[in-house]
């Protein structure tokens, strides 16, 4: 996901632009406050942020059955930020003269990561609802961070477990 995300184009037209992303970050569940930390100190324009989620699983059988079948899904979100560096404060979302918006990431990261296998067999990823984010410096100083969230779901396997 991280090579995926570092070899976006900032020009959707042109593939041998400037990166999509200055930064991209891998952060587990049990480090927010590193992956915070980082997206203030870096003065980098656009971050991109992947957080592992969890695994949903759905189970079939019934009490009869000599077998169940489970399925299991995982998630992870993007968390996908963009900074402005002029005083309209909706620049970030929308974009501006220096910049993309966080709309427009978004659209170009879900456009392209969708349907993609990464390359490993079985895995399709697909979008899930995102919402709008804005992030502050919690030591002051930053004007902050204007962010999109945006989960993905992907199959993750399949398992029959005998019950009989």
């Amino acid at each position: 996901m991280k090579a995926a995300l570092e070899a976006l184009s900032h020009d959707a037209a042109n593939d041998h632009g400037a990166k999509m992303f200055d930064l991209v970050g891998f952060y587990n569940t049990k480090s927010p406050q590193k992956a915070l930390y980082d997206l203030f100190a870096t003065q980098e324009q656009r971050c991109a942020f992947i957080v592992p989620g969890g695994d949903a699983y759905q189970n079939a059988g019934g009490r009869d059955a000599v077998s169940v079948v489970s399925h299991r899904d995982t998630d992870f979100s993007l968390l996908l930020c963009d900074r402005a560096w002029v005083p309209s404060e909706q620049a970030a979302l929308i974009g501006g003269p220096d910049n993309l918006g966080v709309l427009v990431l978004k659209e170009r990261v879900v456009a392209a990561l969708s349907g993609q296998s990464l390359a490993l067999p079985g895995v399709v990823l697909l979008p899930q609802e995102g919402g709008i984010l804005e992030l502050y410096d919690p030591r002051g100083g930053d004007d902050g961070r204007t962010c999109w969230d945006q989960p993905f779901t992907t199959y993750a396997g399949r398992e029959k477990i005998s019950v009989g």
